[in-house]
């Protein structure tokens, strides 16, 4: 049997490295992605995401280049099928926003790891505009709710200049911030997506990166909607957009 392992860890067989946003070339320097390199056996492989950020990201394409590298076939060619690649929707998905923003739509679901990856790659763009996180309740979390909210909140604090919260629960994300030292000025709390859509039309600008995240039942998908440059493409782009849901 050949044992073959995948990972950002340094003892991987497929080591990522180096991984990056990539920007547009204009002055806009819009996120258009990630790339990293791909160490395999000695030899390094560009690797490249479009339209979509996070590391999660990676590690399906690591897992593609480790497979095939077991299997001996040749990895150059492999990563040239996955270039054309894109990732579920709701998934840190980018999409193009009102007054020249930028959406990064990770509307699928959350979980406090989850909030922390994707602040983490928020923290890494270098925008021209504000950083906003619009963040929803964490839902199913127990007897843990108050302290992860608090816990993430505090990390939040350092990725992004401005908070939005929807939903009761998630208030706790901005005393945590706020208890580390951003400026309540900075936050934003609404009990639920229509209350926060008003606030976001008039105050997202040109430049700025607003990272939606919450819980399936917050349905902040919603919130994307409203920001989105093109919300006709809402179908084909967002979650949950079948019948079933329309109603919920």
């Amino acid at each position: 049997h050949t044992k073959v392992s995948y990972g950002f860890s340094a003892d991987a067989t497929v080591r990522a490295e180096a991984s990056a946003v990539t920007y547009t070339s204009d002055d806009a320097r819009t996120p258009t992605g990630m790339q990293c390199t791909a160490r395999v056996r000695g030899a390094d492989i560009p690797l490249s995401i479009s339209g979509s950020l996070g590391r999660q990201h990676v590690y399906p394409m690591l897992a593609a280049v480790a497979l095939v590298d077991a299997l001996g076939f040749n990895t150059t060619e492999a990563v040239s099928v996955l270039l054309g690649h894109e990732s579920p929707k709701g998934r840190m998905r980018i999409i193009p926003g009102i007054n020249g923003a930028t959406i990064i739509d990770d509307t699928y679901n959350s979980s406090p790891v989850a909030v922390e990856e994707a602040l983490s790659t928020l923290k890494a763009i270098e925008a021209k505009g504000k950083k906003i996180a619009v963040l929803g309740d964490m839902l199913e979390l127990g007897m843990y709710t108050e302290r992860e909210h608090v816990r993430v909140g505090t990390y939040a604090k350092e990725c992004v200049d401005v908070i939005v919260t929807i939903g009761l629960r998630a208030e706790d994300f901005i005393t945590g911030a706020v208890a580390a030292g951003m400026d309540k000025n900075m936050t934003h709390m609404y009990p639920e997506p229509t209350a926060a859509m008003n606030y976001l039309k008039k105050h997202v600008g040109e430049h700025d990166v607003v990272l939606v995240k919450g819980s399936q039942g917050m349905r902040l998908e919603r919130i994307v909607q409203v920001l989105m440059k093109d919300p006709e493409q809402a179908k084909e782009l967002l979650v949950r957009q079948e019948k079933e849901w329309e109603h919920r």
